[in-house]
């Protein structure tokens, strides 16, 4: 099949605000964090079409959001796309989620963790959709 960062973050969010508003908030968090990785890895491809190869994302870059942010940053910085950053907190929200977490309790995820985790992958997505419209170039 062939990789769909943008269809995939936008699946993701969507489901994420749909449990969270049903009070299901650790699975919203853990869709969250994906929504928010597929969204950069898109614009990441998007951009650079060599982190990218026979519909496979280099190994470098198959990583998870807690490590990407950062990463995210640096690609960014690194090709004059700090237009693109203005809205996006530098500091990693996602600093505390895991891929691991599918496997916690309920009781083991905290609510405001969930809420920041909500906020920042809005920003993210708000950031695809300027990506989409306005390209590199912002």
């Amino acid at each position: 099949m062939k990789i769909d960062f943008e269809g995939a973050a936008r699946r993701h969010f969507n489901d994420a605000l749909f449990l969270y508003q049903r009070g299901r908030k650790p699975n919203a968090d853990h869709l969250c964090g994906f929504a928010a990785e597929c969204a950069l890895k898109h614009i990441m491809v998007s951009v650079d079409r060599g982190l990218i190869s026979k519909d496979e994302l280099k190994s470098e870059y198959k990583i998870h959001i807690e490590k990407l942010w950062k990463e995210f940053f640096a690609f960014a910085d690194g090709r004059s796309m700090s237009a693109l950053l203005s809205d996006l907190p530098r500091d990693n929200p996602f600093s505390d989620w895991t891929v691991v977490s599918r496997y916690f309790g309920e009781q083991h995820f905290i609510e405001k963790a969930i809420d920041r985790h909500i906020e920042a992958t809005n920003k993210v997505m708000v950031m695809l959709e300027r990506f989409l419209i306005d390209g590199v170039a912002l």
